[in-house]
């Protein structure tokens, strides 16, 4: 069990408790803290019938059945996916299908993605009106996936919202 202890001195009294709070909430790291409390927990896993009271408070007690139900360790959540959206964004179309919105177009965004990437474009988007042109200007989003392989977020498509010439 590792016990940590931390003290704020508040000087002349120019931050209220609640201040204090708001500090510490943002400040504090909430995967260690999930951490902690998985790590706190465990050692009343193996009694069946042990509670965990803090300060011997009634109103600070946990159950047996909150200690059963509490997972044995954590594992932080990993975003599955990125967004991030950008105005008026020039982009030269390589590829172009006159049918189809999520299929056989590809372009470069000038100065956000390096090469060619697939583009999707949006359902209020008609694709005989876009088709043909190779200069345009959009609103668009650029989506990245979390691959586990290589521990980070890769680009997989560019969703145009909106566009003119």
């Amino acid at each position: 069990t590792t016990i940590s202890n931390s003290v704020i001195g508040v000087g002349d009294g120019a931050l209220s408790g609640q201040q204090i709070v708001e500090i510490v909430s943002v400040q504090t790291d909430k995967k260690k803290m999930a951490q902690a409390a998985v790590n706190f927990i465990n050692p009343a896993k193996t009694d069946p019938q042990a509670t965990v009271s803090l300060n011997e408070d009634d109103t600070l007690t946990l159950s047996p059945e909150i200690i059963k139900e509490s997972p044995e360790s954590y594992t932080p959540p990993i975003q599955e996916e990125q967004v991030k959206m950008y105005s008026n964004t020039p982009i030269f179309i390589i590829a172009s299908d006159s049918r189809k919105r999520r299929a056989g177009w590809y372009g470069t965004l000038k100065g956000i993605i390096d090469g060619p990437i697939k583009l999707t474009l949006a359902d209020d988007i008609a694709p005989s009106k876009l088709h043909g042109n190779l200069n345009i200007k959009a609103d668009v989003s650029v989506i990245k996936k979390y691959n586990s392989v290589k521990k980070e977020f890769e680009i997989k498509e560019v969703l145009v919202k909106d566009w003119s010439l």
